[in-house]
């Protein structure tokens, strides 16, 4: 059975990429088992590209 969450494209968002906190840098999500890397204690958000209609 294939993860509910594997193979979209999700990325943090744009604001906590450029995030001063190394900590939350190195959050990230893995399409290939949909699993998230969260550091403790903290919160994350992750969104999905929109596509050009």
């Amino acid at each position: 059975m294939q993860p509910v969450l594997a193979n979209p494209e999700l990325a943090p968002k744009r604001r906590q990429r450029r995030s001063v906190d190394p900590r939350l840098q190195r959050a990230n999500f893995n399409p290939r088992n949909g699993s998230f890397t969260l550091p403790g204690r903290s919160t994350a958000v992750f969104v999905q590209p929109r596509r050009p209609d």
